[in-house]
């Protein structure tokens, strides 16, 4: 079967820039040009003609761990496990499991040396904080058929306020797994209605959001599926004041087939979008 290269996911531009605490030292410039950002796999490209599996796939829990007295953690990194594709499965908890260490190392870093600088300047030292939980939002059994969304959340304080970095991973379970997009789900046009629809929630309430900074979605949004719906996730002070959190905007995806095809679908006669707008705090 011949093969192509696709990329796993890419985060929207915020939610791919390691977590930064207000008034805080920041990551060099260095580190976070270096931090992985996407990942190329190779899966099968006769994708459509595979079946989804009616099992769903779960969670495997890794625990990591510091020694550093300058840094205070809890890290859960998921780890898919039940996937049909075991090599795509395997590959993309690679990426995971990488991503959470190299994040780990860069905290205990600037951890380390923060600590250093306040021993010299006779300064009290409070230890960093870094965090990394995750949420199972669709393990493949429900709607659309065969999509898995998995969420992670990667944040980390200095001092005074954070700004958590939100992964999403969304995937068709089949015997050749493949990345789902919003293309896949609403079909080619769905940028200019599902960006008419999210401005029409924010202008219902103009003193939560920042009306001007909101551009539209882009080609790498970050989305999830919850329960048949549809999801759109915004990192924290991109459109919204911080104590908003996290803005989301949710639709229900109705009538949508459930064999559906990535790139097949039609989005004016497959899905039909009913937004319902939900603040995460």
């Amino acid at each position: 079967m011949k093969k192509k290269t696709i990329k796993y996911m890419k985060m929207g531009a915020m939610g791919c820039v390691a977590m930064l605490g207000v008034g805080a030292v920041s990551l060099s410039a260095n580190a976070l040009a270096s931090a992985p950002v996407s990942a190329n796999v190779t899966v099968s490209s006769k994708v459509h003609a595979t079946v989804p599996s009616a099992t769903g796939v779960k969670i495997v829990e890794k625990v990591l761990s510091t020694t550093s007295k300058n840094l205070i953690v809890d890290i859960k990194v998921p780890q898919l496990d039940g996937m049909l594709d075991t090599r795509y499965q395997n590959e993309l908890n690679g990426i995971l499991l990488s991503r959470a260490q190299k994040d780990l190392a860069q905290w205990e870093k600037d951890a380390a040396q923060t600590a250093k600088k306040a021993k010299v300047n006779h300064q009290k030292f409070h230890p960093y904080e870094f965090y990394v939980s995750y949420k199972l939002k669709s393990d493949g059994t429900g709607k659309p058929a065969g999509v898995v969304s998995l969420e992670v959340i990667t944040e980390g304080y200095r001092g005074g306020t954070s700004m958590p970095r939100i992964d999403t991973y969304n995937l068709k379970n089949a015997s050749a797994a493949q990345r789902v997009t919003l293309e896949d789900l609403l079909g080619s046009n769905y940028k200019e209605k599902l960006d008419a629809d999210i401005l029409a929630q924010m202008r219902k309430d103009p003193d939560q959001y920042f009306l001007e900074k909101f551009k539209g979605t882009f080609t790498e949004q970050s989305f999830y599926i919850e329960k048949g719906e549809l999801v759109i996730v915004f990192p924290k002070y991109s459109i919204a004041p911080g104590y908003v959190g996290s803005p989301e905007f949710r639709f229900n995806l109705k009538n949508a087939a459930s064999e559906a095809k990535p790139n097949d679908m039609k989005p004016e006669v497959a899905v039909k979008l009913d937004l319902k707008k939900v603040a995460a705090y």
